[in-house]
C-alpha cells in the first residue's frame, strides 16, 4: 500500500466520523462556540471605539454643515 492510499482512507474515515450528528454537536459546542466567544471578547473594544469614532465624525459633519448653511443664509 502506498502512502497516498493510506492517507486517502484515513481522511475519508475522519470525514465520515466528523459528519455524524453527535460529533458535529460536540465540535460546535466545545470548540467553535468558545473560540468565537473569545474572539468577540477581544474584538469588542475595537468595534466599540470604531463606532464611537464614526458617530463623532457624523456629529461634527452635521455641525459643520449646519454652520455653513447658517453662514450662507444670514450673510
Amino acid at each position: 500500500m502506498s502512502l497516498d492510499i493510506i492517507k486517502h482512507k484515513l481522511l475519508d474515515s475522519l470525514k465520515k466520523e466528523f459528519n455524524t450528528d453527535e460529533n458535529k454537536e460536540l465540535l460546535k459546542e466545545e470548540i467553535l462556540k468558545p473560540l468565537i466567544h473569545n474572539i468577540l471578547d477581544q474584538i469588542y473594544p475595537y468595534f466599540m471605539w470604531s463606532c464611537l469614532f464614526f458617530m463623532f465624525m457624523f456629529v461634527f459633519i452635521m455641525i459643520i454643515l449646519f454652520l455653513n448653511i447658517r453662514v450662507f443664509l444670514f450673510t
